[in-house]
């Protein structure tokens, strides 16, 4: 199995321009863990992927950048950026169809309220942070 080279680095205004440039959706069918997704596949607007290589740099850049975390019994690479924190469900870059997001203020009910968990979860923001501002994004 032949492996692909890793994706070019992407800066911060790629990253933003990727993250605003695209359609986010309220995840309605969960709405006790309130988070939004976009897709690959556009649903017709004009602001999808429509299987825009981005996508799959994207997806890449989560995985590569992110913490693994465990949520619900299963582990995912998560990308904390600003103020919201961004994962897929784990299948190969190619057979991704979607990233989620969920922003900060509904994170914190994601993990137990004792002081290790919270201060885990932020030093992590934080290590992230660091290493953003040394100049790689």
């Amino acid at each position: 199995m032949t492996q692909s080279p890793p994706p070019m680095p992407l800066t911060r205004d790629e990253l933003v321009a990727m993250i605003t440039d695209h359609v986010w959706y309220f995840a309605s069918t969960m709405a006790d863990n309130p988070h939004e997704y976009t897709l690959r596949a556009s649903k017709g607007t004009r602001h999808g992927w429509d299987d825009d290589p981005a996508f799959d740099r994207f997806v890449a850049y989560i995985r590569q950048r992110g913490v693994r975390e465990k949520y619900g019994g299963s582990w995912y690479d998560v990308w904390y950026f600003e103020d919201f924190k961004y994962w897929t469900m784990g299948a190969a870059v190619a057979e991704t169809i979607l990233v989620n997001r969920k922003h900060r203020q509904f994170y914190a009910a994601d993990y137990p309220t004792s002081t290790a968990a919270s201060t885990s979860v932020e030093l992590r923001r934080l290590l992230q942070k660091a290493g953003e501002e040394e100049g790689s994004p």
